[in-house]
């Protein structure tokens, strides 16, 4: 009946009113908290053997994520480069001209998004390869080096567009001297080459700028390659002076 149905509603009522009595504080302050049900709530131990909780995980995945961006940067310079370098030598040992290099080497620098710079980084070693070979005397290795300015010297000139391009090209051409020690006897006519080559490629400034870092490093063979670069350095500053004295 009616009668029942209230009763048994009340009977009901009171027994949660009473249970959330129980679930307050002293003179009924405080608040009821809701309980989740999960392994820790309902007593379950997580073993010290299964692994990061999942908020862990997710971070530590997170991580490995960049990791792998970083690697994954490198790796696609690695590529880029080797793809520079088969280019250019296939050039070199092909004949072609430097109208068609430099349109396969453009091809590549807009197809991956690359700058001027990172073309000359990687053009600069593929040029000068066949002169690391040991076995060959010096005086060849000096001549070699000019006809290979001499000829792909405006390839080189396509590229180097900016002073910071030109801070690339050296960058490129210590880095290959410092790792043969073949191209490093030659490094001061390398520098001497560039500065001359018809395509403007190598100012003053832009050797001034190489020395003065030079002259910080704490490297022992960029050391020794500014060492064997002072008698060029001192040709070039006497001959800006010489200029300067004449226009005055």
């Amino acid at each position: 009946s009616d009668d029942g149905a209230a009763a048994a509603e009340k009977a009901a009522g009171s027994a949660a009113a009473a249970a959330a009595a129980d679930a307050l504080g002293s003179d009924g302050v405080g608040a009821l908290w809701k309980v989740v049900e999960n392994a820790s709530s309902m007593g379950f131990a997580r073993p010290a053997g299964d692994g990061p909780l999942e908020d862990e995980a997710s971070e530590e995945e997170d991580e490995g994520e960049m990791g792998d961006d970083d690697g994954g940067a490198v790796g696609e310079d690695e590529a880029f480069a080797s793809e520079v370098r088969e280019t250019v030598l296939r050039g070199v040992e092909s004949g072609h001209t430097v109208d068609n290099v430099a349109l396969e080497l453009n091809s590549l620098k807009f197809a991956q998004d690359r700058t001027f710079a990172d073309v000359v980084r990687a053009v600069v070693p593929a040029l000068l390869e066949p002169l690391s070979a040991a076995g060959q005397p010096k005086k060849a290795r000096v001549g070699a080096l000019k006809k290979i300015v001499a000829r792909w010297g405006e390839l080189l000139g396509r590229f180097v567009q900016t002073g910071g391009d030109q801070d690339a090209m050296l960058d490129a051409l210590e880095e290959c001297c410092e790792g043969s020690a073949a191209l490093g006897e030659v490094f001061e006519h390398a520098l001497h080459a560039l500065y001359d080559a018809e395509a403007d490629v190598l100012s003053e400034e832009a050797i001034e700028r190489w020395a003065a870092a030079a002259a910080t490093s704490e490297s022992a063979e960029v050391a020794q390659l500014l060492a064997q670069a002072q008698p060029f350095l001192t040709w070039l500053r006497e001959a800006e002076s010489d200029d300067e004295d004449e226009d005055e």
